[in-house]
């Protein structure tokens, strides 16, 4: 019989796989998770792979019917609008928290993390459309560092969640969308704000570039469905 801790941790180790592999669209929204191919996919047994799809389902990335198993959680225009207006919410408090409380070392992983995140947009710029997935880490990475220092891990805690709600949407906006729309203005915009402690102007680009995000997701889903329609 398997001790606790190993099924325990085997349970972790698969639901952060899975987990990765929905919210980076390698699992298709509304897709049909097979527990079988799961565990190939994990190296794991069935009852981890349920029980970290279970977990996942508490967390809205996976939805359970009964008797037809496991499915990637939908996507939609109203979802991700009601994403992004709460994801601006959250932001906001948190960047005026951390500009309020922030010190030096604040400072500084701003720097550190915005100079890597712009070495890999200008690679990307270049053509090197690989980079994605880095860019997706250093793009967390520089939004992380923003709000480090607001002082509150429940705050910090529910805006992981839905940053990791919206990068599903984010990435269809980044490789689907109709304009090439060059983030890393807006990046250095709200590096130079922070840096200057200008709490209503970062507030009001944090507003603009999540904002932006949502309309790239819908322009591009438009194109996408008259695309569709004139293949028929």
């Amino acid at each position: 019989m398997m001790h606790p801790t190993e099924a325990k941790t085997l349970t972790e180790a698969a639901y952060r796989v899975i987990r990765q592999h929905i919210i980076s669209g390698h699992a298709p929204p509304a897709s049909r998770l097979q527990i079988s191919e799961l565990c190939k996919m994990c190296s794991s047994s069935a009852s981890a792979i349920r029980e970290a799809l279970s977990r996942l389902a508490s967390e809205g990335l996976v939805t359970i019917t009964e008797q037809k198993g496991f499915r990637v959680a939908p996507m939609s225009e109203i979802e991700f609008e009601d994403i992004t207006s709460l994801r601006i919410l959250l932001e906001q408090d948190a960047l005026r928290r951390s500009i309020q409380l922030g010190g030096d070392d604040w400072e500084a992983r701003i720097v550190a993390a915005h100079h890597k995140l712009a070495r890999t947009e200008k690679r990307l710029k270049a053509g090197e459309v690989s980079l994605i997935d880095e860019w997706e880490q250093r793009n967390r990475e520089f939004h992380d560092s923003l709000v480090s220092a607001c002082g509150s891990d429940w705050l910090l805690r529910l805006r992981k969640l839905l940053f990791d709600h919206s990068q599903r949407y984010r990435l269809q906006s980044l490789t689907g969308g109709p304009v090439m729309r060059d983030s890393s203005i807006e990046h250095k915009r709200l590096l130079t704000s922070a840096m200057e402690r200008k709490a209503d102007e970062v507030c009001r680009l944090i507003a603009r570039h999540f904002s932006t995000t949502y309309e790239d997701y819908k322009v591009g889903k438009r194109i996408a469905q008259r695309t569709r329609r004139a293949a028929r």
